[in-house]
């Protein structure tokens, strides 16, 4: 394994190496998002067994859990800025309950079942660790709610980026570009519902701790922005076969704007806001522009 130099790529110098804990962390949530989650979902057909969701989004908010104790001193160098932290702290363990609101009842992680609470959980244990550590919450920087901002107006260029290619996917799909009147009443849920689904499950895997890490590895900012995309997409490679639209063209259209966003940001508080909105009317962007066009 190469030895990670003692440099930044930002001018300034790195201030820890990278820990074998950090390192074992980072191959264990790209094992689950990778090898577990695209290849079992190709293997086993569409659509794929429950499990293996349910089995991802807990492996994986346990492992960047673990991930934040163990970097509590360094987390900026992951681009996991108090903001950002707050973020991932509050969305995550409501992330049971906003599904309940919008009508999920299928799976065992929805509010009020059992299991729902393990989100919780995890955030209370890991708040308790910190706090047994005598670590101390950072002040959020105002730069912080600017880039928030940003983020949001970002997820919108991405929304108007990716709404063709949607509708054309929707149509190869489905054909059906009607919306229920839940698709109307529930969609300024999904933007928090996928805060916590979704942009805290990949924001700080993809553009936290993979990024800080490969900087700390000597890797220049536009290598490890090409690279996070690749990785990106092959974690979507289940969209290849059936809707390769959104492997072509959506998910590393997503893959480049975040990287871009958390690049010149530092701070991933920008992606998970830009996650959550284009996630959140992605879908109802591409029916619009797909009644227009068809």
């Amino acid at each position: 394994m190469m030895k990670p130099v003692e440099k930044s790529t930002d001018d300034k110098p790195a201030k820890t190496i990278v820990r074998p804990l950090s390192l074992i962390l980072l191959i264990g949530l790209i094992l689950l998002r990778i090898p577990f989650v695209t290849f079992l979902r190709m293997a086993l057909g569409n659509p794929s067994p429950e499990w293996i969701e349910h089995v991802f989004q807990v492996g994986t908010y346990l492992l960047t859990a673990v991930f934040i104790w163990a970097e509590r001193d360094h987390l900026d160098e992951f681009f996991i800025t108090p903001l950002a932290l707050g973020m991932i702290f509050v969305f995550k363990p409501m992330q049971p309950v906003l599904e309940y609101l919008m009508g999920i009842t299928w799976s065992p992680l929805v509010f009020p079942k059992p299991l729902s609470f393990i989100y919780l959980a995890i955030t209370i244990g890991l708040l308790a660790a910190l706090w047994f550590s005598k670590w101390r919450w950072k002040r959020i920087a105002p730069a912080e709610w600017k880039w928030l901002g940003i983020g949001v107006l970002g997820g919108i260029g991405l929304l108007i980026v990716d709404s063709i290619p949607m509708a054309f996917s929707i149509r190869s799909m489905t054909g059906n570009f009607d919306l229920t009147p839940s698709d109307w009443s529930i969609s300024f849920l999904r933007i928090p519902q996928q805060l916590g689904y979704a942009a805290v499950t990949e924001e700080p895997l993809f553009r936290g701790i993979l990024w800080g890490i490969l900087l700390k590895y000597g890797w220049k900012n536009g290598w490890i922005l090409i690279f996070q995309t690749l990785l990106f997409m092959s974690g979507h490679a289940y969209y290849f076969g059936s809707a390769p639209l959104s492997f072509w063209i959506i998910v590393p259209a997503a893959g480049l704007g975040l990287g871009l966003l958390v690049w010149r940001s530092r701070t991933i508080a920008s992606s998970l806001a830009a996650h959550a909105v284009g996630n959140a009317f992605g879908y109802l962007a591409g029916v619009l522009v797909g009644r227009v066009i068809f």
